[in-house]
């Protein structure tokens, strides 16, 4: 299996995405996770999407087989329904754990 295909959902927080945060949200994140890792992993992920972006630029023989497809809005509808009932758990289940507004981080994380 290649690296390309190892895919789950992960919250990548890039650099610049850390940044754009408020003081306040960059605080609960360093609290939780430490602020030196905060910052590494945020570099790493960035390092990480770019190799990605150039190796595909190259056209690899590896995506020879890779087909693209496009969607239709309706199916695009029902994926994005589909992910809003994940997140709405995700969300539950840290209010439950204490962390009352992890919508409002995700949100700037994310726009």
């Amino acid at each position: 299996m290649s690296r390309f295909s190892k895919v789950s959902m992960y919250w990548i927080i890039v650099w610049e995405c850390y940044l754009g945060l408020s003081q306040e949200h960059r605080a609960i994140i360093d609290e939780l996770s430490g602020e030196t890792a905060s910052l590494m992993r945020a570099a790493s992920f960035q390092n990480e999407r770019q190799r990605g972006i150039d190796f595909l630029a190259t056209n690899p023989p590896e995506m020879k087989n890779v087909t693209r497809v496009r969607i239709s809005d309706a199916v695009r509808a029902e994926m994005d329904a589909a992910v809003a009932s994940g997140l709405r758990e995700i969300f539950a289940d840290y209010a439950e754990r204490g962390i009352e507004n992890a919508e409002e981080i995700y949100n700037a994380i994310n726009k």
